[in-house]
């Protein structure tokens, strides 16, 4: 169970740094990004995100269990800044970054009119692919 553990932790902080320091357009759109954004970005979700396999594969509780603390708060802000916008509406801040750095790229969610921006496919996957990992990560650290 470790194994697959460490493997959706890796595939997540791997599919991260790659959707956002690659432009794979229409996937993403890492060209509307400064590369200095870019870099930021990458580090600092690249250090967060790899807080969770450094903790499994060290087997040290304190750092596995800050690891599920990440994830929960990254799955917090998903939700926060991709899905309550799409169902409830987004302010006019939210709605100019969509329109600058995601209007393009490709989405499988509904339109849900002009206020509603949708989450795109690459950002649909990385939410569903750290959900994902959280949960495992989750049994796994609870159930040792």
């Amino acid at each position: 169970m470790l194994t697959v553990v460490l493997i959706l932790q890796l595939a997540t902080l791997g599919y991260h740094q790659v959707t956002t320091a690659c432009d794979l357009f229409p996937f993403n759109d890492a060209r509307s990004e400064s590369p200095r954004d870019i870099v930021a970005e990458c580090l600092i979700n690249g250090l967060l995100m790899g807080l969770p396999p450094l903790g499994f594969v060290l087997g040290q509780a304190a750092l596995m269990g800050l690891g599920l603390a990440v994830y929960a708060l990254l799955l917090v802000m998903m939700v926060r800044i991709w899905w309550l916008p799409y169902w409830f509406g987004a302010g006019e801040a939210w709605l100019a970054v969509h329109r600058r750095q995601f209007a393009r790229t490709i989405k499988l969610v509904p339109y849900r009119g002009p206020r509603h921006p949708q989450p795109d496919l690459n950002h649909t996957l990385l939410h569903l692919l750290t959900l994902m990992t959280f949960i495992v990560s989750a049994v796994y650290y609870f159930g040792r």
